[in-house]
């Protein structure tokens, strides 16, 4: 059963090759400009990518930022003037870095547990369906879009999609035996 499958794989890859083969003799200059375009699309979905990560990271900062500075102020607020003051602030800024600490953690745990369940993190390389027709097609996973879905974008195109995960494998490199 696991060789018919392999088997039927292998074959739905030769054809999946040969109507590629097909197209590039048809319009091979097309091909060629189609396919600089989809490593442009790539390199620039993988650019958008790390600018959201790192916008991502800024909001986190600010609103930690925002975050001690209003503890801060409530504490200035509240406490008595002297030495007993700067107990609270002392105290504000131990409370500030907790709440830090545990947003960070907290974004951590989230990570592993997608990392866990799917087995996947940004910018691995996988196989996917698109969806436009059917076929797998090389990918690079974007990032999880929902706890059941998953951003990706294919290589070859630069097309973006959102896809479930039973619709995605990672891609395994077999080694092959060295010459005698």
């Amino acid at each position: 059963e696991e060789e018919r499958l392999i088997q039927e794989e292998i074959k739905a890859l030769r054809e999946r090759e040969r109507k590629r083969k097909e197209q590039q003799k048809v319009d091979p200059e097309g091909e060629r400009r189609r396919r600089e375009e989809a490593k442009a699309k790539a390199a620039e979905a993988a650019k958008q990518l790390q600018l959201r990560k790192e916008e991502e990271e800024a909001k986190i900062r600010q609103r930690e930022q925002e975050q001690a500075e209003r503890a801060e102020a409530a504490a200035a607020a509240a406490a008595p003037a002297g030495g007993a003051q700067e107990e609270e602030e002392e105290e504000a800024s131990a409370s500030d870095d907790d709440a830090r600490k545990a947003a960070r953690e907290s974004r951590e745990k989230e990570k592993k547990e997608w990392l866990e369940k799917w087995g996947l993190e940004a910018g691995t390389k996988v196989l996917a369906v698109w969806y436009a027709d059917g076929y797998e097609y090389e990918a690079l996973v974007l990032s999880p879009n929902t706890p059941d879905k998953i951003n990706l974008v294919f290589v070859g195109y630069g097309e973006e999609q959102e896809t479930d995960p039973s619709d995605v494998r990672p891609i395994t490199i077999i080694p092959s035996a060295s010459p005698p």
